[in-house]
């Protein structure tokens, strides 16, 4: 097999003080963690014939002197010196320049050694296809594979003003460049139908799991009030604030809901949770953290409707999170979510407040063991149909002219 780089925007373990240190927004941590399992399946298949580079996607530094970069450094991950950092400026608009060109040098040094590459792209980011695509016109022999986990035109962002940036540049910048793509892994059906109008090779992977991740085992021991758990963005698109109000329907006592991570409606969880004492908000958690809090609780929830064009080009990462925990899991029937995990979770159906609330109240009044198993099922599923080895063994075998 020819060499194969992983291009994108992760980070090593290593990194991660310095990066949560001086970042001026939150880490990706979805976005990383699912890096970072693609890249050991792809370990596991391709063994020396893989190497990595990044520039990782991390919000800029503050504006004096001593941060105004991001150092180059190289990396072992995989137990072998594969990894290569690029510099740059980290700041706004300039932090783009500064990219392009160190990725387009960092992957030229890499092709110009064996030309007849394949690279992989994570993400849809102009700035990394772009680099990748001009190695490409110098090394026609180069061969692009691009995963799209999202598309531009609907960005998690709220900023009205990045908003604007994406519809104006980006999202036209990025339909000239997939022109040059060889191959997609998609993580929706749907996404295929969006941007493969010259039908290239694609494959629907729509997420993969780190078995190596160690998993402590659940307990059997319920808790004496029944503990229902959401992890994750406190965004509008969430559903955050639909389950507040969902739950405050709720006339049981002895039923919690316990909340963590960080957004835009964190004070307004705060200020639920001192009119409803049953309402815990445990704030912005480590990963470490988040995963203690999913194996005490009796059930994982994601409010997350199916409201919305972008719905049906997304697989929510929490859901192969949840599922992986042992916990059991409600969320309700999304379309970028293939049918098959729906045996292995409770499903809430419509879309109203009234329909979460009864959603709830269904499932915590079924018996605890049965609760219980539905987790076990779940994290089962998970462990023996995504992860990280197997999916990406799926996309070699789907994308064989690639590698």
């Amino acid at each position: 097999m020819n060499q194969v780089i992983f291009l994108g925007g992760f980070f090593p373990e290593e990194f991660e003080e310095e990066i949560n240190n001086n970042s001026k927004k939150v880490i990706q941590v979805a976005a990383n963690n699912f890096q970072l399992a693609f890249i050991k399946g792809l370990g596991y298949h391709l063994r020396d014939n893989l190497q990595l580079i990044t520039a990782p996607f991390i919000g800029y530094y503050p504006f004096y002197y001593k941060k105004l970069f991001f150092k180059k450094r190289r990396f072992d991950f995989l137990n072998r010196k594969i990894g290569i950092c690029v510099g740059f400026i980290n700041l706004p608009i300039i932090k783009n320049i500064s990219k392009y060109f160190n990725l387009k040098k960092g992957l030229k040094n890499l092709v110009s050694i064996e030309p007849n590459s394949t690279i992989i792209i994570y993400s849809l980011n102009w700035v990394y296809l772009k680099a990748a695509i001009e190695i490409k016109k110098k090394y026609p022999l180069t061969k692009i594979c691009l995963i799209v986990p999202d598309l531009p035109e609907f960005p998690s962002d709220s900023n009205l003003y990045y908003q604007l940036y994406i519809r104006l540049f980006e999202r036209n910048q990025v339909d000239q460049l997939l022109k040059d793509v060889d191959g997609f892994v998609f993580l929706t059906k749907k996404m295929n139908e969006k941007l493969n109008s010259m039908n290239k090779p694609f494959v629907v992977v729509e997420g993969l799991y780190d078995t190596d991740q160690l998993v402590p085992e659940k307990s059997v021991i319920p808790n004496e009030n029944f503990t229902v758990l959401y992890s994750g963005s406190l965004d509008n698109r969430s559903g955050i604030l639909d389950l507040i109000q969902a739950f405050s329907l709720l006339k049981k006592e002895k039923v919690k809901l316990l909340i963590c991570g960080s957004g835009a409606n964190a004070n307004e969880i705060q200020n639920a949770s001192k009119v409803d004492k049953r309402i815990i908000y445990l704030g912005n958690l480590a990963v470490s953290e988040v995963r203690n809090w999913q194996l005490k609780a009796d059930l994982l929830i994601n409010p997350r409707k199916s409201i919305g064009e972008f719905t049906k080009y997304s697989f929510p990462s929490k859901t192969m999170e949840y599922f992986a925990s042992g916990t059991a899991t409600l969320m309700y029937r999304l379309p970028g979510v293939p049918s098959e995990y729906y045996e292995y979770c409770y499903a809430i159906e419509g879309d109203g407040i009234s329909d979460l609330h009864q959603g709830i109240l269904a499932t915590i009044e079924l018996p605890r063991k049965q609760i219980i198993q539905k987790g076990k099922e779940a994290q089962s599923f998970i462990f023996g149909n995504k992860s990280s080895i197997k999916q990406t063994q799926k996309i070699l075998d789907n994308l064989t002219a690639l590698f």
